[in-house]
């Protein structure tokens, strides 16, 4: 069976006193991963902030906090590996590899950005604007900067854009037509406008055709 777990405390959970310190220890919370790559990053940093940068911890009950962090596939990459001080560092190795290598984490957020649905309404146009941005700032944090693979990734992106859009995109665009920076403060300005039209009543979000 597992080795016992060591409590994980925080700063605000030891109180000061002119005797020896009394420890208070609640359970704590851990992030929880199921092998989705676009959310290993974000999971990673926090387990090493909670767990695997602790100093007062076990290396054995690292590793038990690590297991019970990881759910369906994401737990079945270190299923059978004995649960050890001597293992720990395996374990993580082996979670990183499978989910964390700097390749498949930005290949699967290329992929997610070829593959963002858009449509003509305001409140789409919204929700694919902020996923945009959202895979965009997760490649800067790994390095990769938008002039980088602006080149390819816009001219990609405005053809899935409706016909309005991408007409509006031509007039304002010239010489900036392979920046994604660009295009992305062009879709800003875009949500603005057509919010002012939708409040003012002129704006007719049926009329709008899919990009072809």
């Amino acid at each position: 069976p597992p080795a016992p777990v060591e409590p994980v405390s925080t700063p605000s959970n030891i109180s000061h006193s002119t005797a020896e310190p009394t420890f208070n220890l609640p359970k704590l919370d851990l992030p929880k991963f199921y092998g989705d790559v676009l959310q290993f990053t974000s999971f990673w940093q926090q387990f090493g902030e909670i767990v695997d940068k602790r100093k007062d911890l076990a290396a054995v009950s690292k590793f038990n906090y690590l297991v019970s962090s990881l759910k369906g596939d994401a737990k079945n990459v270190i299923e059978g590996l004995p649960v050890t001080n001597e293992h720990y560092e395996d374990a993580k190795k082996l979670v990183v590899d499978r989910f964390g290598r700097p390749e498949l984490v930005i290949f699967h957020h290329i992929q997610a950005l070829l593959t963002l649905p858009v449509t003509s309404k305001t409140a789409e146009l919204i929700k694919f604007h902020d996923k945009l941005m959202a895979h965009v700032r997760s490649l800067e944090a790994l390095g990769i900067t938008s002039d980088q693979f602006g080149v390819i990734l816009t001219p990609i992106i405005v053809s899935r854009l409706f016909q309005g859009i991408r007409e509006e995109w031509s007039r304002e665009s010239e010489g900036h037509e392979a920046d994604l920076s660009h295009l992305m403060d062009f879709l800003e300005k875009e949500m603005r406008r057509r919010d002012r039209c939708k409040t003012l009543g002129g704006l007719d979000e049926t009329s709008e055709k899919p990009a072809n």
